[in-house]
């Protein structure tokens, strides 16, 4: 296979397809993590092909579902290779994203067992395994678990020398938040797959039944269902007469109906959501009112804008575009 892939990239050129054993790679992820994508050219054509890739698993997506991990590890590999400062570096920082993942998921294993382990990246996981050991009914616990999962798997991602993984090199760091971002696009959609079942059969977590930490799991579950916006959508309608009976927190319908308005391409209401725009800068994504944005998140209890935009500036501290 590697010499036919050579062969394509060397000698057809490109155009918007990917060569054939490119794509065979996208089938195969056992191959597609052992294949050594800095062997493919220079800079110039692994980053054509690296887009060439893209452009083929967004269409195969449609922002529908979540890469596979045959996807993600050709994804991973090009558009690592394309950056690297060399052949060896490549390999290099391969081996060592490898390792450090191999430790990360045995260190969210420990944790996710109930085994007592200092890892503060994992603390709200670690909340969320004690709250399912407390549970009252099977159903809460199945519930807590899965929101220890969701936050297990966020703890991981890393965006300076202060993380789980320490100081490592901007390709271990792209290979590990790649990794974590596909393996938990899966989780939350399992996740998501789970939840509708049980507000099918049984309505949302009321506050008043089951508990705030219960409401807070729920609504933890379709915050990250991104994946799935007419879910998303459903459960918004479903919260918004919850609100004024006390059965679901102001600040959950809050957040929601500003990932539902982002997702669709609108303006969000309270200004929760937002992107580092340069380092040490969070910006929110466009408001339906900035007049009246303060007023509605002190109705909803999320603070001002103003706090908020410093907090979240705090996680642009390594930005770098």
């Amino acid at each position: 296979m590697i010499g036919s892939i050579l062969a394509l990239v060397l000698f057809v050129g490109l155009d918007s397809t990917p060569p054939r054993p490119l794509l065979d790679l996208l089938e195969d992820a056992e191959a597609a993590a052992a294949f050594d994508y800095s062997s493919l050219g220079d800079v110039e054509r692994l980053s054509e092909l690296d887009i060439a890739v893209q452009q083929e698993v967004e269409r195969r997506t449609a922002g529908a579902r979540c890469v596979t991990p045959a996807e993600q590890a050709v994804l991973a590999g090009l558009s690592t290779a394309s950056a690297a400062e060399s052949h060896d570096t490549w390999r290099a920082d391969r081996a060592a994203a490898e390792h450090h993942l191999a430790r990360w998921r045995a260190l969210v294993g420990t944790v996710l067992s109930g085994e007592e382990v200092q890892a503060d990246d994992l603390a709200n996981a670690r909340d969320w395994v004690e709250a399912a050991r407390d549970a009252r009914t099977p159903r809460l616990a199945e519930l807590f678990r899965r929101s220890a999962w969701d936050q297990a798997w966020r703890g991981g991602y890393l965006d300076g020398p202060d993380g789980w993984a320490g100081d490592v090199s901007p390709g271990v760091m792209q290979r590990i938040n790649r990794t974590i971002a596909a393996e938990g696009c899966r989780q939350d959609m399992e996740n998501a797959v789970w939840l509708k079942g049980e507000l099918d059969a049984h309505g949302w977590f009321r506050i008043s039944e089951h508990g705030e930490d219960a409401d807070r799991a729920a609504w933890l579950i379709v915050q990250h269902a991104d994946r799935d916006p007419a879910f998303q959508t459903e459960v918004l309608a479903l919260l918004e007469p919850l609100v004024a009976l006390g059965e679901t927190r102001p600040s959950s319908y809050a957040y929601l109906h500003d990932r539902v308005a982002v997702n669709r391409g609108r303006p969000q209401r309270y200004g929760t959501q937002g992107r580092c725009t340069s380092r040490n800068v969070w910006t929110p994504r466009p408001i339906e009112d900035e007049a009246e944005v303060e007023t509605l998140r002190e109705q909803v209890d999320i603070g001002s804008l103003t706090e908020y935009r410093t907090h979240m500036s705090g996680f642009c501290a390594h930005y770098d575009g």
